[in-house]
């Protein structure tokens, strides 16, 4: 008799809502449990929860459309079952506590699968072509280049500089990876590092959290798929620590493997430069750090003092903002702005701005004037451009949205 007609999986299964309830805490995706489709003899036996959430109950069996081979772990839409996103499996993976947490790794596919991942798809030509030849196995088949002589040392430097927390070897084999691989090639590494390493690096916190230990990376000669999901998930890490945000923001998680270098959104930016600028010259400090992605603050007055608190920091790999006055944006630019708004106003304004407290009586000049919005608009205008023309000067790439249209051939 098969294990299915014993015990319909109704215990093993319930125990999926213990762990998740131990688990809870690591990561807000893991919250959410999915159908669950135990193969058997042939046949999809599909559980999903009941109206409670905390019971799974069988809801349909349904003949495999292909033979699925003991041992499956998977995550994928099932045609029978509206084409809703399922974990998918084979009954032993109840038989240990590593097993559940497979199961929490399906379930980030699934996550991945009804969120961003197909928008995702619609940037990758790779993905397009496979969809436009309805190959619903590229993501296994593709023949990557695993044994190129340039790739194979490459991709296991990448690897040892994770390890080594080296952000600046990171960050240069990540350009060089840009530039040696072909578009599709490189686009189907990034695709595995996001897709197979984000789930890698969610269930080694589940396997933590469980008392496991995570699952080690191989030390084949030969390289496979797999090597993106060790490097994926060690590369997330490392993105992650930087900015916590991308844990669950994935699409910006996405941009950011995709990207050769570290960028900076524009708001980050600003933010250091009017915090800079809010006091006199060398008040107050903020240092943009290149291989990091982190921005440092000092404030003498406020007592933060975050650059002398991190002591790995590569003064190499920094840049001070600048405060206001060094981009011409105080009395220079106010005295451009009245020069063409408020002309018989000049010579009062330059009499201002020779004593303290000027900005407050300059502001008063402009609402007697009704021209104080039209000074705020003026100034964020030559703000905003003046720190991306210094951005541009410094060599700091702000965020933009991956378009995939780079060519890339392989040397």
């Amino acid at each position: 008799m098969s294990r299915m007609m014993d015990k319909n999986f109704i215990s093993e299964l319930q125990r999926v809502f213990e762990i998740r309830d131990t688990i809870s805490g690591v990561h807000p995706f893991l919250a959410q449990l999915y159908p669950i489709a135990v193969v058997e003899n042939g046949e999809f036996l599909i559980f999903d929860t009941d109206k409670s959430g905390e019971r799974y109950f069988l809801v349909k069996r349904a003949p495999t459309p292909m033979v699925i081979p003991v041992g499956v772990r998977a995550a994928f839409n099932l045609e029978c079952f509206d084409n809703r996103m399922a974990c998918v499996v084979t009954g032993e993976v109840f038989d240990s506590l590593e097993g559940y947490a497979t199961i929490f790794h399906e379930f980030i596919h699934c996550r991945q699968g009804e969120s961003c991942e197909p928008q995702l798809k619609k940037k990758l030509r790779i993905a397009r072509e496979a969809a436009d030849c309805k190959d619903c196995m590229w993501e296994l088949n593709y023949p990557f280049p695993y044994d190129n002589s340039d790739f194979v040392p490459l991709y296991r430097l990448f690897m040892k500089a994770l390890q080594m927390n080296d952000s600046r070897t990171i960050r240069q084999c990540r350009r060089e990876l840009s530039e040696q691989l072909s578009e599709d090639d490189y686009e189907y590494m990034v695709w595995q590092e996001w897709k197979e390493g984000f789930a890698r690096y969610i269930e080694n916190l589940v396997r933590l959290k469980l008392g496991l230990s995570v699952i080690p990376d191989r030390e084949d000669e030969l390289l496979d798929r797999r090597v993106f999901y060790e490097g994926g998930a060690a590369f997330i890490e490392f993105l992650v620590e930087r900015k916590p945000f991308l844990a669950v923001e994935i699409d910006k998680l996405f941009d950011m493997i995709y990207e050769a270098t570290v960028k900076f959104a524009f708001s980050d930016v600003e933010t250091a430069f009017y915090f800079v600028g809010s006091e006199s010259y060398g008040m107050h400090t903020a240092v943009l750090c290149r291989n990091t992605g982190k921005m440092l603050f000092r404030s003498d007055m406020g007592g933060i003092n975050e650059i002398d608190e991190d002591k790995d920091l590569d003064w190499d790999q920094c840049v001070n903002i600048p405060h206001k006055n060094e981009l011409g944006l105080g009395r220079d630019l106010v005295l451009e702005f009245v020069e063409i708004q408020l002309p018989r106003d000049l010579y009062e304004v330059e009499r201002i701005f020779r004593s303290k407290g000027a900005y407050s009586r300059f502001k008063a000049l402009l609402e007697s004037n009704n021209a104080l919005q039209e000074w705020y608009d003026f100034e964020n205008t030559r703000q905003q451009q003046a720190i991306r023309d210094w951005c541009m000067e410094n060599r700091i790439e702000l965020e933009e949205p991956v378009t995939g249209n780079t060519q890339k051939s392989l040397k």
